[in-house]
Order: structure tokens, then C-alpha cells, then sequence
């Protein structure tokens, strides 16, 4: 019972937050208070004849009064309590005591040592012990507990006075009148402080001896925490007196120890820039090799920030050069980090306890073993030390790497490259010499093949230039001339390739040319030096194509003009095909308007390999040579040589003035084109619900039934937007094809005849439009099928 009471003191200084003195006569006058609202509780029961709410506003009121009388009588005598014991009067402080309550007056006398401590009174401190040890009373204050064996240790205990104030002897009687010396702390601040711990902070040695007599000991957890204080605020000092307070061995484990984000002290103090702290870290026995949660040590720090001095030291430490975890979240060795950080002073520190080969077979025997990452390799993306330097183009490195010995034919894991055809990737002919010479061997069938597709690929002639010396079997070069005739490729390699041997006039596996083959991106100059070096412009592909027809499909004018100029022919190739692909509207009005103008020209060839001038205009997105030859009577039905309409066209390229300048002009929305191409399917795919909309307006039909022995497709558009797009299904459906869900669209835009025909047509999957009606929330779609609902109402139960 009597802990209890204990505890409810300490709840009521804690909700008040008064001095322990106040809050002991507080808790007394509110006790007598209770008492005393208890036995008028039962009088007012008790007193039936009486009116209740006059009963219990007196009684509220008597409450009051009750309480702030008992707050004001706590308030005087606390005030002339802290008076006394500031002012140094023991007697009067005695006499208030002995005034108090008889039963409360061992704890008034608890609070006001707690008052003198405070006040660093000893003299009053070991007269109030005195008299509580007479009586055999603890003189720990009453509070919380952390468990049953450890007390509290906060700024409500006298011990911390003693230690605040550094008063040796009241310490000492406090601890030996019974206060705990090993208590921890997690109120009101949660510092879990304890009294060795205070003692530490406040660098009393006096102090910390006297606890250690007493048993208390420096526990490295406790404080490691404050020593990584120590290190963010560069007070060494303080830093050098807590060792001085621990043996040998918790000096090294708190040197050590880690941040509480898990870091080495030594990494942090390299973090924050604070060398000194590091240094001295280091000087008390710290690991050179503590990381922190990302592996990140001392080493890596050094390289990462290019601080040779750093890892001169790291080094001189012992600082192991293997492996960095952390590095670019990746494990690799110091020596890919020096090389990849671009910083050959690092690299040749790395270097410095390797063995060079030159230095004779002792030091390869012995030396060599701390080399062993000069070839390391990981699988992650970081190459080699020579794969880095040479994708760095650092000429310098690579010399240094090989010089000590690294193998210029290891193959980076990532891409299976040598270091050297890295070297022509980035079109550096000083470090590709220096590997070549260096012993670089690259065979026949997969080195000097990448070497020279690498070499055309990054426009690098000289290393193209010294590979060619090498001498290439005149098959494999006119391959390597086919690579060149891309767009972004030098015509100088072109002529390189050409002066090597390689054939102008090559018809590769397919019989195809060269500029056949290549005649979409072919660069004008480069199909100049082709021709030049014999190339016929009027040879024909295998299916009978020529440049001059396929330059017109691809609507490369500037090719076309210079064929022209070398005298290619092509008779299915009319003037109006070079005058579409130079959109020349004069020139198209001029030859439309000529009497000898036939209408196959404006059509289709009768020969298969060049398209008409109307597919070809509406291909290439010539908008007005298009709406000059449907003016002048062309077939908007038309097919191209593939088999696809010029809506079709239109749609897979995405012109949509070209769209809408056929649908105007009635193309029909219900051909298919090659490859079972149907509009208003491509437009579903798609989803682009205003393409539907101008199809459906044009008469598209969404039960377009295929010609099963003709197409591969059976698929109708309903179908495709039933099971790709909601969206797609809702406008079908919705007619007067409305890009909104059907709740927005009122039965005045619909067409019913039109509602009525596509459920008829879909009476073999009401249910499936059904659900999909439900799914979308179609309530217009819902009173459409409701006919078809009430029909089919026992099937409907069914499913």
C-alpha cells in the first residue's frame, strides 16, 4: 500500500511539475479534501427531503473552495520552506518539518533534501540523513522504475545534484546513506544518463573516483554515443579524458565503436572533414578497416575524394588494397576505384607494394602476390583496371597497369570486349597503340571483326587505317563496307574500305548492292563514291527494285537527283514520281494538267517494285500533291505494291490530315490492306477513340466479316474493342460515336435502328456485352439490351 501512496506523490509532482516539497503538501490537502468530499457525498444522499441540484451546487462549490484553499495552504508553507533552505536556516527548516503532518513527516524530509542538494546545502543534506537513518528510512526518492532491481537516476534525485555540483563529500554521504550509484535514467529526458556517465560528462575525476570505489563501472555502450558527440564538436580534449578514465581494452572497443546509423568513428570523423580527430583516432588504436552500413572504410574515402594523403596513410596503417564495398554500390578493388576515379598518382600508390616484371623472377614470386587484382574482373559492370582506363582514354594509366604487369588480353566479364577494342569504342588511337604493342592479340573470327565494326561504328579511321595494314580477306571487307553506309559514318571510311579492296559493285546473300541495301540512310556523298568506284546506278535488287525506285519510296529527293544526274533509268519511274518526292506542286499541277497524263500514272504500276505517285504522296505525307490528284479523279480505294489502301496508310503513320482528307473524299473505312489491316481494328488497337468515331461516321462496320479463305483475321472490330478497350466499345456502342461513357449521352443521340441492329447481330454474346455493360456502368447500353433482357430472362438466371 505504502508504494502506492509513494507513486501517486510522484504522478502528482509530475502532473503539476511543482518543486517535491509543494508537491507533497498539495498531495496532502488533496487528500484530506477527498476525504472530506467523500463524507458529504453520503450526507447529500442521505438528505432526501432536500432539493438535489441545490444539494450538489453547494457541494460543487464547497469543492472548489476546498481545493483552492488547500493549493494556497500548500503554496505558503512550500514558499516559506524554499525560503529557509535557500537562505541557509536549518532550524527553521527543522521546525516546518516537525510541523508537518506526524505521518508524512519521513517524506517531507525526502523532498526537502532533494531542495538542499539542489541548493548545495551538504550541511543540510547530512542533518536530513541523519535524522532519516535514525528512523531506518531509505532516503531514495520515490519514482518511476525502469525494472525492479534499477531506479531512476534523473534531476529529481539528490545524487545528481551532488554530481552537477561536483561536491565530493555530499556525494559520498548520499551514497553511502543508500542512494544507487548504478541507476539508469529514462525520465524526463531520455538521456538513459547514469551517475558514472554524468560524472564523465562533467570531467570530475574526484567524482568519477568515488563511484568507481563504490562499484560503478564505465560501461563503452553508455558512452559511445557521447564520444561521437565529442567528434562532431572537435573537442578532443574531452575525448582524450574519457580514455583516460577506461582500461586498455574498452579504450579499443570505443575507438571502435560505431555511430548509432552504424558507422566506424573513423569514417565519421572523415565524413564531417575532420582530419585531426581521424589522426587521432587512429593514434588510439582504431582499425584502419572499419566501415560503415555501406562498407565504406578509410581507403575508399581516400580514393572517392582523391586524397592522396589520405591513402598514403590508410596505407602506411595496413589499410587492406583488395576489395571496396560500397564503391558505387558495387564491390571492387582499390585499384578499379583509383583507375575508374581517373587519378594515376592514386593508381601508382595503389601500385607501389606490387613487383613490375622487369624486376626479375624473385620479386614476380614474392611481390606479385599483393597484385593479384591488376586482371580483377566482376560481373557487375565494372571492367577491369584496364578496360577502365582504356574507357577513360587515359593513355597514361594503361601504360602504368601494363608496366606492372596486367594482361592486355583479359576479356571484360560485362561485354566479353578486350581493353582494346574499349580503346576504339572511344576512338583513342594513342591507348589502342599502346595495347596493340603492348601484346594484344585479336583473331581472325571475333577480334579483328569487332575491331573493325567498332572502328567504323566511332568514325575512327586511323585505328580503321591500322587495322586494314593488318591485311582483311576481301569477303569479310565488303561486310565491313555495307556497316559503313549508314548515315552517321564518315565517307572517309567509306573510301578507306574502298582503297582496301573492297567491291563497289558487291551483291551480298540476298541480291542486293551495297546502296540498295542501304539506300534509305545512305549519305549522298557516300553513294557518289560508290558510283565513282563503279557502281552501276541501274542495278536491279532480286525482286527487280532499283535506286531510282527505291530512293523515290524512301522519298529521298537529294538521291534521287544525284541517280538523275548519273544517268539511272527506271520505266516504271514517271515524272510525276519526281515531282511528288521533291513536292514540287508546280511541277504535279503542270503534269496533271497535260493532255498526255495517263491515269495509270496517277494509279498504280503495272510493273511490281515502284509504287504510284498517289501512294507515294500519301505515304510520305505530300498533303496537297495528294488532294491535287483526288481532285483530278484518282481512286481513293487504291492499293500500294504491299496490298495496303492509302487509309490504311494513312492510319499506321499517324497523318491524320491525310485521314480525314480520304475520309472526306468517301475512301472506304471497310478494306483491309496487307496483313488483314482493317481501319477501324487499327484504330481499336490504337484506342484512339476519335479515329473510331470518324471511321464509324464514314459507315465503318463493326461486324466486318473477313473473307476466311483471304484472311488470317476472322475478328470483327466489336470483338477487338470487347476485349482491348472499354473505352473503344463504350463510343461503338454509344453511336453518334460520343468520346464520353454513355451516362453523359442522352437517347436523343442515338440511333435505335442502328442500337437494335448491333445487339441482333451480337444475340450470340448478350451476356458477355451485357457484363461489359455493367462493368463500364452503362445504363444506356443497359436500356438498349432490356428487350433482349426480358427474352432471355430465364437464361439470364441461369448464368
Amino acid at each position: 500500500m505504502s508504494g502506492n501512496i509513494d507513486n501517486a506523490r510522484s504522478y502528482c509532482a509530475m502532473i503539476f511539475d511543482a518543486p517535491p516539497f509543494f508537491s507533497a503538501l498539495l498531495y496532502k490537502s488533496m487528500q484530506k479534501l477527498i476525504r472530506l468530499s467523500i463524507r458529504c457525498f453520503f450526507a447529500v444522499n442521505g438528505a432526501l427531503s432536500m432539493n438535489t441540484e441545490k444539494i450538489m451546487f453547494k457541494f460543487i462549490l464547497f469543492l472548489s473552495l476546498c481545493f483552492i484553499t488547500g493549493v494556497a495552504g500548500a503554496m505558503r508553507v512550500s514558499g516559506q520552506m524554499e525560503k529557509a533552505v535557500a537562505s541557509g536556516e536549518h532550524a527553521a527548516v527543522m521546525q516546518l518539518i516537525d510541523e508537518g503532518d506526524t505521518s508524512d513527516v519521513e517524506e517531507l524530509q525526502k523532498t526537502v533534501l532533494l531542495m538542499a542538494a539542489r541548493n548545495n546545502d551538504a550541511k543540510l543534506v547530512n542533518m536530513l540523513l541523519d535524522r532519516l537513518l535514525e528512523r531506518g528510512v531509505n532516503p531514495q526518492l520515490p519514482s518511476f522504475r525502469r525494472n525492479n532491481n534499477r531506479a531512476n537516476y534523473s534531476k529529481n534525485s539528490p545524487l545528481y545534484f551532488a554530481i552537477e555540483h561536483g561536491n565530493e563529500s555530499m556525494l559520498i554521504a548520499l551514497l553511502d546513506a543508500g542512494m544507487k550509484h548504478f541507476a539508469v535514467s529514462d525520465f524526463p529526458d531520455n538521456s538513459k544518463s547514469t551517475p558514472i556517465k554524468h560524472a564523465i560528462l562533467k570531467q570530475n575525476e574526484k567524482i568519477i573516483t568515488v563511484l568507481k570505489d563504490r562499484g560503478a563501472r564505465i560501461e563503452v555502450s553508455d558512452i559511445k554515443s557521447l564520444f561521437g558527440d565529442y567528434i562532431g564538436d572537435n573537442d578532443i580534449k574531452s575525448m582524450r579524458f574519457v580514455l583516460s578514465q577506461l582500461p586498455e581494452k574498452d579504450q579499443l572497443a570505443l575507438v571502435n565503436a560505431s555511430t548509432i546509423a552504424g558507422e566506424a568513428l573513423t569514417v565519421y570523423a572523415l565524413r564531417i572533414k575532420n582530419r585531426e580527430i581521424f589522426d587521432f583516432l587512429i593514434s588510439h588504436g582504431a582499425n584502419i578497416d572499419n566501415t560503415n552500413s555501406r562498407g565504406e572504410r578509410a581507403l575508399s574515402y581516400a580514393i572517392e575524394n582523391n586524397d592522396i594523403e589520405l591513402a598514403r596513410f590508410a596505407i602506411d596503417k595496413g589499410a587492406k588494397k583488395e576489395f571496396i564495398y560500397g564503391y558505387a554500390h558495387s564491390p571492387i578493388t582499390s585499384l578499379q576505384a583509383s583507375v575508374d576515379k581517373n587519378n594515376i598518382e592514386m593508381v601508382r600508390l595503389i601500385l607501389s607494394g606490387c613487383g613490375k616484371p622487369s624486376e626479375g623472377f624473385f620479386v614476380k614470386v614474392f611481390k606479385r602476390r599483393n597484385c593479384e587484382d591488376l586482371d580483377y574482373n566482376n560481373y557487375r559492370g565494372i571492367g577491369t583496371p584496364l578496360t577502365l582506363a582504356a574507357n577513360n582514354k587515359n593513355t597514361g594509366i594503361v601504360r602504368l597497369l601494363l608496366e606492372y604487369g596486367a594482361d592486355p588480353n583479359v576479356k571484360d566479364n560485362n561485354d566479353n570486349w578486350l581493353p582494346a577494342i574499349n580503346s576504339i569504342s572511344k576512338g583513342d588511337f594513342d591507348t589502342f597503340k599502346v595495347l596493340m604493342d603492348a601484346g594484344t592479340y585479336l583473331d581472325n573470327i571475333t577480334g579483328v571483326d569487332s575491331a573493325i565494326r567498332t572502328a567504323i561504328y566511332s568514325n575512327s579511321g586511323k585505328i580503321l587505317e591500322f587495322l586494314l595494314e593488318k591485311g582483311v580477306e576481301h569477303s569479310v571487307l565488303n561486310e565491313y563496307l555495307n556497316y559503313a553506309l549508314v548515315d552517321d559514318v564518315d565517307v572517309s571510311l567509306v573510301k578507306m574500305l574502298l582503297d582496301a579492296g573492297a567491291d563497289a559493285a558487291w551483291i551480298n546473300r540476298y541480291g542486293d548492292s551495297h546502296a540498295l541495301d542501304r539506300i534509305k540512310g545512305i549519305k549522298v556523298d557516300a553513294l557518289k563514291v560508290l558510283v565513282d568506284a563503279g557502281l552501276d546506278v541501274n542495278v536491279r535488287g532480286k525482286k527487280g527494285e532499283t535506286l531510282l525506285g527505291e530512293a523515290i519510296y524512301w522519298d529521298r529527293a537529294d538521291l534521287v537527283d544525284v541517280l538523275l544526274e548519273y544517268g539511272a533509268l527506271d520505266e516504271r519511274v514517271t515524272p510525276l514520281h519526281i515531282a511528288v518526292v521533291h513536292d514540287d506542286l508546280d511541277k504535279v499541277r503542270s503534269l496533271l494538267n497535260a493532255d498526255n497524263t495517263k491515269k495509270s500514272d496517277l494509279v498504280i504500276g503495272s510493273v511490281a517494285g515502284v509504287d504510284s505517285p498517289l501512294v507515294l504522296a500519301t505515304a510520305n505525307n505530300h498533303y496537297n500533291a495528294l488532294e491535287m490528284f483526288i481532285e483530278h479523279g484518282s481512286d481513293v480505294n487504291s492499293k500500294s505494291q504491299k496490298g495496303d489502301t492509302l487509309l490504311v496508310i494513312a492510319i499506321a503513320k499517324k497523318y491524320e490530315k491525310i485521314v480525314d482528307l480520304l475520309l472526306k473524299n468517301n475512301a472506304s473505312p471497310d478494306l483491309p490492306g496487307y496483313f488483314d489491316n482493317l481501319p477501324l481494328k487499327m484504330a481499336v488497337d490504337d484506342k484512339d477513340i476519335d479515329l473510331i468515331g470518324k471511321l464509324l461516321k464514314s459507315g465503318a462496320d463493326v461486324f466486318f466479316k473477313y473473307d476466311v479463305d483471304k484472311y488470317n483475321s476472322v475478328n470483327s472490330p466489336f470483338y477487338e474493342a470487347y476485349f482491348r478497350c472499354d473505352k473503344c466499345l463504350a463510343v461503338i456502342v454509344g453511336f453518334k460515336y460520343s468520346r464520353y461513357l454513355d451516362d453523359k449521352v442522352t437517347l436523343n443521340d442515338i440511333d435505335l435502328n442502328d442500337v437494335d441492329r448491333l445487339v441482333d447481330e451480337s444475340h450470340d454474346h448478350l451476356l458477355e456485352v451485357l457484363g461489359k455493360a455493367l462493368k463500364m456502368k452503362n445504363k444506356l447500353l443497359l436500356k438498349m439490351l432490356s428487350a433482349k433482357i426480358k427474352n432471355e430472362k430465364d437464361t439470364l438466371i441461369e448464368h
